[in-house]
């Protein structure tokens, strides 16, 4: 089992996005992927349709310090489980910090035979603000990744909030946590001239961190594909299913994050879920939106 995780300090980098996507094309690679929602804003669990939703979630993950599959949601999608936000009243951002071993916490829910035995990859989204919750998803991850968007605000804010991020968490040591790596890469670059050179500064801001810090060579480019995908709560991979020969396409683009991760897989390409065609997902999604339609008429 690998767990990775997405953070950052900033929110609306793409975080949520990005592991919806990731999970996604992996678990099209054949890999058993559970996401699980480790922010407030719950976006996560609202990103895709689901098959079954389990009577417990992170609320249940984080009080029994166990995750068992009474607590893990399906999705439509083959391979795809989601362990839910659902505290809609505080109750784990109150009582978290104060459990004697909040650092460790979401780590000890996740190491156990049934989380290795069901899945092969973990990916966990955690809130675009520094607390308890976020070092303790930090300390659960072998690889945390962090998008940046190639804006001014965005890469000085990274490099600010990276090194404060690494200091917090180092202080773990003596207690024996040891966070992952820090992957990093541009989420959201344009075509603009300023684009490329902030980027490019973002780079060279990487020989700062000691190696404990890595620029993925992947680069996530700004696209249309991936609002409409959300929109229609499918991966952004099967939204441009008919682009492969685009190079900037989301379809090429999630590719290449998955090689890059993975070089095992480098060079395959997959289909939409393997045998799911254009129009099986549009079933998915026009079924899904009729159900959503049926619960808004009688609330």
């Amino acid at each position: 089992m690998y767990v990775f995780g997405l953070i950052s300090k900033k929110g609306g980098v793409g975080k949520t996005t990005l592991a919806a996507n990731l999970g996604a094309i992996l678990a099209d690679f054949g890999a058993r992927v559970l996401l699980i929602d480790a922010d407030p804003q719950a976006s996560l669990s609202k990103y895709y349709p689901l098959r079954n939703e389990a009577t417990g979630g992170m609320i249940e993950m984080i009080h029994d310090g166990n995750l068992n599959e009474s607590m893990v949601s399906t999705i439509v999608f083959p391979n795809m489980s989601i362990v839910l936000w659902n505290d809609k009243t505080r109750e784990i951002q109150n009582t978290l910090p104060k459990m004697i071993d909040a650092p460790a916490r979401i780590k000890m829910a996740i190491n156990n035979d049934y989380v290795d035995n069901n899945f092969d990859i973990v990916i966990i989204d955690t809130q675009g603000a520094e607390g308890t919750i976020q070092d303790s998803a930090a300390f659960a991850c072998d690889m945390m990744l962090s998008p940046i968007s190639p804006d001014i605000l965005s890469s000085r804010e990274f490099e600010d909030g990276t090194q404060a991020l690494l200091s917090r968490l180092d202080s773990g040591r003596p207690l024996g946590l040891i966070h992952g790596q820090i992957k990093a890469l541009i989420y959201k670059m344009d075509q603009t001239r300023d684009a490329k050179a902030i980027a490019a500064e973002v780079n060279q801001a990487y020989f700062k961190f000691n190696g404990k810090v890595e620029m993925l060579k992947t680069v996530i480019r700004s696209a249309v594909a991936y609002k409409e995908a959300a929109t229609e709560r499918i991966p952004a991979h099967c939204r441009e299913i008919t682009t492969q020969n685009k190079s900037d396409s989301a379809y090429i683009a999630m590719h290449h994050l998955a090689w890059e991760l993975f070089p095992n897989f480098h060079g395959a390409y997959v289909n939409c879920f393997g045998q799911l065609s254009e129009s099986d997902i549009s079933s998915i999604v026009d079924s899904d939106a009729q159900t959503e339609s049926s619960k808004t008429e009688n609330d």
